[in-house]
């Protein structure tokens, strides 16, 4: 028998997607899935790493969207490579 959520989580580890956690009392929680199991997930974020119960868990999805803000951030020195110089 096929296990849908650990196929899907097994993918995004994997191949290092980057997904947001949608927790039951309105918290998000977005970074990299490290490690999960049959009770929980570990997200390691910029400067944390949450193990975070599955029962807590209302949505999970994986950012495909290069330009999303929160899945890409863009650091406000790095320049686009065809940009002009700053002076």
């Amino acid at each position: 028998m096929i296990n849908t959520q650990d196929t899907f989580l097994g993918a995004a580890m994997r191949n290092q997607k980057h997904v947001i956690l949608y927790l039951l009392p309105d918290v998000k929680i977005s970074g990299k899935l490290r490690l999960f199991d049959d009770y929980s997930l570990v997200i390691e974020t910029e400067k944390l790493i949450h193990l975070v119960p599955k029962h807590a868990i209302a949505t999970v999805l994986i950012c495909r969207d290069r330009k999303c803000p929160d899945c890409f951030p863009q650091d406000e020195f790095r320049q686009p490579i065809d940009a002009p110089p700053v002076e």
